[in-house]
């Protein structure tokens, strides 16, 4: 009961990643992926002072 209701209230998108590894011979989960990633990048370059020189 207490695993049904973690993923009751648990955020759509933290769903989506798992099951997009779970499925690479998909191109819809790559390019999901493949976003996540280049979000990823572009908020810690964000942050990163040094990035900027």
């Amino acid at each position: 009961m207490s695993s049904y209701c973690q993923e009751s209230v648990r955020p759509t998108h933290s769903r989506k990643y798992p099951e997009a590894l779970q499925s690479l011979d998909h191109p819809e989960a790559l390019d999901l992926l493949a976003t996540a990633v280049i979000a990823d990048n572009a908020r810690k370059a964000a942050l990163d002072d040094t990035f900027f020189g």
